[in-house]
């Protein structure tokens, strides 16, 4: 019986050890000429439009959330890293303005709709706000025409990837990863964040650049968690490195 014991104690941590490797792959062996391409290949996502500092414009964005979908016009100021005023419209009234000035954020409601919602904390999450998980520095980057990709110290190719487009990367002070996967032309088409466990956190498809004289700027995005959650942000007018003023980016309240 003692024997019967430890052999279905064996089975069982032989299972588990099977279930945990298909969740999270490891790294394959290092292939300097390998690693240096994708590490190369990151980076180029990483400094993607690293000229912009700031934007402004407007654009559409539409919400879906278990079946309920809302579609808005907004207007955006950005400025990186965590300065931010989105201003979500509905039949051209403003409705909701969503401001941080590097300390706090705020969500107003033009409405009456809800009381002024005000976090003190630092690069909070914005998933209350706009039903996908991405951090306030995540979504300035995004207005800014950049791409959150996270600091890494490693990268490579994913085992099962023989056209060499997806790219593996990984700080090593975080569980957190990212993948990121590259169209012909080697630009970003998505970029997936996936927890230490390998569940999706959220997904950026990047459906639409527009071509300027020194920059590829993502115009039209797709941000999607694992819940199927989707917000697609289509900006149709994007103005790179404007002026803007501080108190742009502080709370104002109407008399």
């Amino acid at each position: 019986m003692i024997h019967k014991s430890i052999s279905a104690q064996i089975v069982y941590i032989i299972f588990l050890a099977w279930v945990v490797s298909g969740c999270v792959h490891t790294r394959p062996p290092v292939n300097p000429v390998m690693d240096t391409k994708a590490f190369n290949l990151a980076m180029s996502a990483h400094i993607l439009n690293h000229t912009i500092v700031s934007s402004k414009g407007t654009g559409t964005a539409r919400l879906c959330d278990n079946g309920n979908v809302k579609t808005f016009r907004f207007a955006w100021a950005a400025m990186i890293p965590d300065r931010i005023r989105i201003t979500f419209l509905v039949s051209g009234i403003p409705a909701e303005t969503i401001v941080s000035d590097g300390t706090r954020l705020s969500f107003v409601s033009h409405t009456g709709n809800h009381r002024t919602y005000t976090s003190y904390s630092e690069n909070p999450d914005m998933e209350k706000y706009i039903k996908v998980p991405v951090r306030l520095s995540e979504l300035v980057l995004i207005l800014a025409g950049r791409l959150p990709v996270k600091n890494f110290d490693d990268a490579y190719f994913l085992p099962d990837d023989t056209s060499f487009s997806t790219v593996h990367t990984k700080n090593s002070h975080s569980s957190q990863y990212q993948e990121i996967h590259f169209s012909r032309n080697r630009l970003p088409d998505f970029i997936r964040t996936l927890g230490g466990t390998g569940i999706l956190l959220y997904e950026i498809r990047i459906i639409k650049y527009r071509h300027t004289e020194k920059n590829y700027i993502p115009v039209k995005l797709r941000l999607e968690d694992r819940t199927g959650r989707k917000l697609d942000l289509n900006m149709d007018n994007f103005i790179v490195n404007p002026p803007i003023k501080k108190p742009v980016f502080q709370l104002t309240r109407s008399k």
